[in-house]
C-alpha cells in the first residue's frame, strides 16, 4: 500500500508539485479547503489515513503535549532557497520508509533526519 500524504497549507506548493512529479500520493490542503485549523487538518488526515507534511511545529504539540492521535507527521525545516533540496529529501524518505512513517514524528532538515514514535 502506498503511503498517503496531506500537505498543510503552509508547505511551499513547489514542494507539493515536486512530490507529485515523483509519484508521491500527496494532496495539499490548498486544493481542498484554505484556512482550516490544525485540528481540522488532523481530522482530515485521520479520515484519509494520511501522514501530515508540515512546516508548523504546532503539530508536535498536538501529538506530544495534547496526546492527539495522529497518523504521522513529517515536519520540514529549511531556508526558502533550499526548498528543492528538502523536496528531494522528503521524496527519498517517503519512498524508502513508506508505511514505517505512520505513527512517527519525522523531522527533516538540510543536514538531518530524525524519527520519533508518536
Amino acid at each position: 500500500m502506498k503511503v498517503k500524504i496531506l500537505a498543510d497549507e503552509n508547505v511551499n506548493y513547489k514542494i507539493v508539485e515536486y512530490l507529485k512529479k515523483e509519484g508521491i500520493n500527496i494532496i495539499s490542503i490548498l486544493e481542498l479547503e484554505r484556512g482550516v485549523s490544525d485540528y481540522e487538518v488532523i481530522k482530515l488526515a485521520k479520515n484519509l489515513n494520511a501522514i501530515i507534511l508540515t512546516e508548523d511545529s504546532d503539530f508536535g504539540t498536538w501529538a506530544f503535549s495534547l496526546k492527539e492521535e495522529i497518523n504521522g507527521i513529517i515536519y520540514i525545516r529549511y531556508k526558502p532557497q533550499e526548498y528543492l533540496e528538502i523536496a528531494k529529501t522528503v521524496a527519498s524518505v517517503i519512498n524508502k520508509y513508506s508505511e514505517k512513517l505512520y505513527k512517527k514524528f519525522t523531522t527533516i532538515t538540510k543536514n538531518k533526519i530524525r524519527y520519533r514514535s508518536l
